[in-house]
């Protein structure tokens, strides 16, 4: 019992911390529901950052020093909150109150609770996996637990290239070993249960959060509908059980989008496009891939899109967000650089030759092996429906088109790695190509659901 009141009373900290972080920089963007749900995952990150900083200092990673500075950071934040009187600046609303605002008849009622139903033998799935089955997979016995138990014992970020207790890629960035960490620092000794307990809040915490923003976008019909198509993806159930760190990337990606759409919504408080850097630069934390997928095409797209829409003006407050976006995700690189490390684990990634090989089987994994189900063989039809009617309708709808173009944008880049560099290997072998291929996947299908809810708004006025 006192080990679980621990875990709650952890869990507590990181989201009221966060939830601060958010009441701060946006208070006024989003409902105070919203708040808290985002508030773990940006708690976490802070974590990833407090852990970093004792890195770098050479701190012994324990309890004392990383609540301690917890602590520190909650006060300095709630300082901050009392003396700006944010408190006042908005009303409560509840999770209950959004989902009674959709006016949703009978017919439409058993869709949700169909849909609800599903949620909840995935989440039934990913609980038993997570909580009550040993550690199987690959990369949790190889890297993620393992690294995390190391790091643990020895009261610091485990970087050694040769360890002999089994962790492999000491390259990888630090949020989910930090989060592991955190969360078994109060308790008695090591236990993987609360590891992967720990990571699946985060995934619970992030899709919650996510389907109550999209619910406000849209409407709650459709904020299940996209929720419900995400978890119809057949790779998605492994992820979900908290064995490889893909699926936390993808929630970040997916969170900062969103953040930046309510951005696009109002065109006026530029500080959800804060949090939609702070969002996006943690998917960077959480493996390289939040870099590469994440920062580089969300910078490219925030450009792009303030150099159609935004007034010189603007410029000097606009141009803060991608400087957050790109400091905070290059801290972890630059810590490789300075130790040495390789950044990535992958010896010659940047060496291009076109492998014509690849192409095939490429091919046969999006359409053939069944791990995306039916959804490469819809996707695209619906996107070039949607790039047809942007091209020739006068009035675009801007959220889904800054969604396509990040989904776009992700696309290219993920058959350029495994067309044109060794990352080939990982194709052949059915290794990572699939879980890269799921990020590209779930913006398309946001990107899809935003611009089919514009069209049914527009032919309902």
């Amino acid at each position: 019992m006192i080990s679980f009141l621990l875990f709650i009373f952890s869990a507590f900290l990181l989201t009221f911390e966060g939830r601060l972080v958010v009441l701060i920089l946006a208070g006024k963007s989003f409902r105070r529901c919203e708040q808290y749900f985002l508030g773990f995952a940006i708690g976490a990150f802070i974590n990833a950052l407090i852990f970093f900083l004792l890195t770098v200092s050479n701190i012994p990673i324990n309890f004392p020093f990383v609540y301690l500075l917890h602590v520190v950071v909650i006060s300095i934040l709630l300082y901050v909150t009392y003396k700006n009187k944010l408190w006042f600046h908005f009303k409560s609303h509840s999770p209950i109150k959004i989902f009674e605002s959709g006016g949703i008849r009978s017919a439409k009622n058993i869709l949700m609770i169909f849909i609800a139903l599903s949620m909840a033998c995935k989440l039934f799935f990913s609980l038993g996996h997570a909580l009550f089955v040993p550690s199987y997979y690959y990369d949790t016995l190889s890297q993620w637990n393992m690294r995390s138990r190391i790091s643990y014992e020895d009261q610091k970020i485990a970087f050694d290239l040769n360890e002999d207790r089994g962790h492999s890629k000491p390259q990888y960035p630090i949020l989910i070993h930090s989060l592991q960490i955190y969360f078994n620092q109060p308790q008695a000794d090591w236990n993987d249960s609360r590891a992967n307990a720990s990571t699946l809040i985060l995934s619970i915490f992030a899709f919650s959060a996510f389907v109550l923003i999209l619910a406000r976008i849209t409407n709650p019909l459709f904020s299940l509908v996209t929720l419900g198509l995400f978890m119809m993806i057949p790779l998605v159930s492994l992820h979900l059980a908290q064995g490889y760190g893909d699926i936390h990337v993808i929630e970040y990606l997916m969170l900062g989008i969103l953040c930046a759409i309510i951005y696009i919504n109002s065109n006026r408080d530029y500080k959800s496009l804060i949090i939609s850097a702070i969002l996006i630069s943690a998917a960077s934390w959480v493996k390289m891939e939040g870099l590469i997928f994440g920062v580089i095409p969300f910078i490219f797209v925030y450009a792009l899109y303030f150099f159609c829409k935004c007034k010189s003006k603007e410029i000097k407050s606009m141009i803060s967000v991608p400087i957050v976006a790109f400091v905070l995700s290059i801290l972890w690189p630059l810590l490789l650089i300075t130790k040495g490390l390789p950044l990535s684990p992958h010896p010659g990634d940047f060496s291009i030759k076109w492998h014509t090989e690849a192409i095939n089987l490429m091919s046969d994994a999006m359409f053939s092996y069944g791990s995306f189900g039916i959804f490469w063989f819809l996707v695209p039809v619906f996107i070039a429906f949607q790039i047809y009617k942007l091209i020739k309708s006068k009035s675009k709808c801007m959220r889904s088109t800054f969604v396509l173009i990040f989904g776009l944008i992700t696309f290219v880049e993920s058959i350029f790695i495994y067309l044109l560099t060794p990352n080939v290997q990982f194709l052949l072998n059915g290794q990572t190509f699939h879980r890269t291929m799921l990020i590209p996947l779930f913006i398309f299908i946001l990107s899809i659901v935003l611009y089919l809810f514009k069209i049914l708004k527009t032919e309902n006025n």
